[in-house]
């Protein structure tokens, strides 16, 4: 059986969106890499430039550079296609980690 998360590729060398989200590291990830996936369940993630205003609010990839940071969901950007879960608290702040409950299906 092939594995999905064999060879996977979320953003591509354009900042363009391949896939859908399969998972959360703890680590950068490059190519032929073994890493850990968290895909439920409670974690931190590293927060892009748009902040959380609300807990609960939705928490997608960040479609503003290639960094692996995530962000408030945009519902008028057609970017934020697949949300990753909804934020356990505020932060508020870019480039701090932030609590999400990560409910992602693959």
């Amino acid at each position: 059986m092939y594995s999905p998360y064999k060879d996977i590729a979320i953003v591509d060398g354009n900042g363009t969106q391949t896939t859908g989200p399969v998972g959360v590291t703890t680590i950068p990830v490059t190519a032929d890499y073994f890493c850990w996936i968290q895909t439920a369940g409670p974690a931190a993630v590293l927060m892009g430039a748009q902040v959380v205003n609300a807990l609960g609010d939705a928490i997608a990839i960040s479609q503003q550079d290639e960094d692996g940071t995530v962000e408030a969901t945009d519902y008028s950007d057609e970017s934020d296609i697949a949300n990753l879960g909804v934020a356990m608290g505020v932060i508020g702040v870019a480039t701090e980690y932030q609590w999400v409950m990560l409910d992602i299906r693959s």
